[in-house]
């Protein structure tokens, strides 16, 4: 690890399995993981990318509102 607290952009990659070059691609277009510039070197904090991942999650919603739906066209029904 270069800097504590902190990963490179390949180490990142490697973690996510992704290549190196979508990680510059999401920095361009802004779509990814924070990212802090020492220079022209991108690093990526390892809070900040918990967090971003954790934005990403889904939940079962979609799920649960099929499931809502159906109760709720039983009850009509009946």
């Amino acid at each position: 690890m270069a800097t504590p607290g902190y990963r490179t952009e390949s180490e990142l990659a490697k973690f996510l399995n992704k290549d190196f070059r979508t990680l510059q691609r999401w920095r361009r277009e802004r779509t990814g993981p924070p990212v802090t510039m020492i220079g022209k070197t991108p690093l990526y904090r390892l809070e900040s990318t918990d967090a971003w991942l954790r934005s990403l999650e889904q939940g079962q919603v979609r799920e649960q509102s099929r499931k809502r739906r159906l109760a709720g066209a039983s009850h009509a029904e009946a």
